[in-house]
């Protein structure tokens, strides 16, 4: 299990192994990002997961979980333009699996 995170990224940054790391997120066969935009995007995040979501389309599986639906999720990635780019090469190939609410769930804002 490998797991993805905004200081991971950053320390990877810093030490000059930013790029292998990429490399590594590019070749895992299934990245699952759970609780996907449970919270805003900053700049530097949205920029790292396009980079991760460019490298990986065509070439790997990636699962993304979320309590929101994608209509929600270009404001929360935020950089209008780098949202854009995200959206544009996931939300079009896209196979949705919604799970049914039980009775008394409480529903998120999108």
């Amino acid at each position: 299990m490998l797991l993805v995170s905004a200081k991971g990224l950053n320390t990877a940054r810093g030490m000059g192994v930013f790029e292998d790391v990429l490399e590594g997120y590019r070749r895992i066969r299934l990245l699952i990002l759970d609780e996907w935009l449970l919270f805003p995007l900053n700049t530097t995040e949205a920029r790292d997961l396009l980079e991760i979501v460019e490298r990986r389309l065509g070439v790997s599986s990636t699962i993304f979980s979320s309590q929101f639906t994608p209509e929600g999720w270009h404001s929360k990635i935020g950089e209008g333009v780098v949202a854009d780019a995200i959206l544009d090469r996931i939300v079009h190939i896209v196979k949705r699996h919604p799970f049914p609410r039980s009775k008394g769930t409480p529903t998120f804002p999108q």
